[in-house]
């Protein structure tokens, strides 16, 4: 009897226990905010993408990352106690373009994980650069047609071409006629265009150089060009005393019938600016003269298609008075370093949050000029003009996105190798094949950063060596290992992929250097070793019986953190 009144206590007791539980687990759930409500704050400045979502998966209890194009991008933050869903909403409209929106997946996360989120754009938003050359070009070869023919007009007619300046509607006419252009190259120059066939017109339409001696152009363009061009650069000569002969006039329009001519179309960038305009280049090939003719500004096409259209004065901002203490703050500024600096203050002197792209070396506006705006809105027209941003506000937070993305991504290096790059110096000490493999298929601009990114001046001799480390990376791992060896691996043991990279003439030149044998039979080593403070890399290439060559990258290593393998 005892024992069964123990058990119906302890039964009384659970029962009671397992009440009290039910009772306070709904208050616990509620002091508890669901993930993507949860705050979070950001304070970034040109950092990669992913680490600002790492910061905000560590805060929000989710996995966040984004699509690999995403991922090469960099940004500046500026945000507080925000609930995690908006963040991911302003990320997305930030990298949103009007054709290619970024959106938020949600992914199936692994048993017992956090729910998993991917910032998601279609990977043609990469290619948007293509597409506005595209169709820029389709636009120039449209026009022309009547340009050609303007200029075939006999006499003064064809001069007076320069009075339709800006009157036509089409921008790659108004550019092309206005009048010191259009009477002093650009009209030779259509004359020129127009006695090509159609396969060297596309060519020279798609950045190839197109030469033609100067006797072999129609009679009509002879004029033309000994009219318009021909005498505008004389070359200047050294004379046994050391005084500089120049040509005359006549002598040097003697030598220009005597020449090769050359015509080309392609952009140039304005490194002030960061804008880039289609020129059209007429060039002599016995001369290093080069007359460019602008034909218009890049995207001349499709001028109001994301990179940004001037803001329109609705934005709430313009309303909005500079507040005293933003004027104060401004006074005491001298200059910023970096257009990002300037965000940074928006940011620390208004109660505005600041969401933007990152690009290396975009010129700050001087403060000075900011005081005098009207409103809030002023202050960021001012501000953003000559850094070619554009910006919108909503709910607070000012967005920033750089006009010209598409050519700044040109010369930054991904976002993701100098993560990557990053946690090699730290594990490691230095960058091994595959890391050098990765950099040396940067272009020169995005090697030199990469190189000021990792304080690794000595990074960007690797350009020297890109026609190895491209036929490395394109090899098994199999034969990587066999290339890691100091035998070597023979070119013709490779894959069809690897051997692909050294089909060109000019890629087996530089691999073989002072060689003379048979290229076939060429023999390539690449290995690292270290040396003291020095991990070095060597390249070796020979044949069987034959010479070799070989040459060295050194890279100084890196202490490497405490606790790293």
């Amino acid at each position: 009897m005892k024992h069964l009144k123990q058990q119906l206590l302890s039964a009384v007791f659970v029962a009671a226990a397992l009440v009290a539980a039910s009772a306070t687990a709904p208050a616990a759930e509620k002091t508890r905010p669901p993930a993507l409500k949860k705050p979070v704050t950001l304070a970034e400045k040109g950092r990669p993408l992913p680490t600002s979502l790492s910061a905000m998966s560590k805060q929000a209890e989710v996995s966040l990352h984004a699509v690999a194009d995403l991922a090469d991008r960099r940004l500046t933050v500026r945000l507080t106690k925000l609930p995690a869903k908006e963040v991911m909403k302003q990320l997305a409209e930030l990298w949103t373009l009007p054709r290619r929106p970024a959106e938020w997946r949600k992914e199936k996360p692994e048993a017992k994980a956090s729910p998993a989120y991917q910032l998601w754009q279609s990977p043609e938003a990469a290619e948007e650069l293509q597409r506005r050359m595209d169709a820029d070009r389709e636009r120039i070869t449209a026009s022309l047609p009547d340009l050609i023919q303007l200029a075939r007009n006999g006499g003064d007619e064809a001069l007076r071409g320069g009075d339709r300046y800006g009157q036509t509607g089409n921008p790659v006419m108004d550019q092309a006629l206005y009048r010191p252009n259009w009477q002093h190259g650009m009209r030779a120059s259509m004359r020129f265009l127009g006695d090509l066939s159609r396969p060297a017109l596309n060519g020279v339409l798609h950045g190839q150089t197109f030469w033609a001696p100067f006797k072999s152009l129609s009679a009509s363009t002879q004029s033309a060009m000994m009219s318009d061009v021909a005498g505008n650069y004389r070359r200047g000569s050294r004379q046994p005393d050391g005084s500089i002969r120049y040509q005359t006039k006549e002598e040097a329009r003697s030598a220009f019938q005597k020449d090769t001519l050359g015509i080309q179309l392609r952009l140039k960038e304005n490194p002030a600016t960061g804008d880039s305009k289609w020129m059209l280049y007429l060039r002599q090939r016995d001369s290093p003269y080069v007359q460019g003719m602008p034909l218009g500004d890049l995207g001349l096409a499709d001028a109001n298609s994301g990179d940004g259209a001037a803001r329109s004065a609705d934005d709430p901002l313009f309303k909005e008075p500079l507040p005293e203490s933003l004027k104060k703050a401004l006074g005491k500024v001298k200059t910023w370093d970096e257009f990002a600096d300037f965000q940074v203050f928006l940011a620390t002197h208004t109660e505005l949050g600041v969401l933007s792209d990152y690009y290396y070396d975009i010129s700050p506006p001087q403060p000075r000029l900011l005081v005098a705006a009207k409103s809030m809105g002023d202050l960021l027209e001012k501000a953003c003009g000559p850094a070619s941003y554009r910006w919108w506000s909503k709910d607070k937070t000012v967005f920033f996105r750089q006009r010209r993305w598409y050519l700044k991504d040109l010369k930054a290096p991904p976002a993701t190798l100098e993560l990557r790059f990053q946690a090699s110096q730290k594990e490691r000490g230095y960058l091994n094949l595959d890391d050098l493999s990765a950099a040396a298929a940067m272009n020169d601009a995005q090697l030199d950063r990469m190189a000021r990114i990792l304080a690794m001046p000595g990074l960007k001799g690797l350009r020297q060596y890109r026609v190895l480390f491209r036929w490395y990376a394109a090899l098994t791992n199999r034969e990587k290992h066999l290339v890691g060896r100091p035998q070597g691996l023979a070119i013709r043991s490779t894959g069809e992929r690897a051997k692909a990279e050294l089909r060109r003439p000019s890629a087996l030149r530089k691999i073989m250097g002072g060689l003379s044998q048979d290229p076939g039979k060429l023999i390539i080593s690449i290995r690292q070793y270290e040396r003291e403070s020095e991990v070095i890399t060597v390249f070796d290439a020979g044949v069987p019986g034959g010479s070799r060559s070989r040459t060295r990258f050194v890279q100084k290593r890196r202490v490497r953190a405490a606790g790293s393998k």
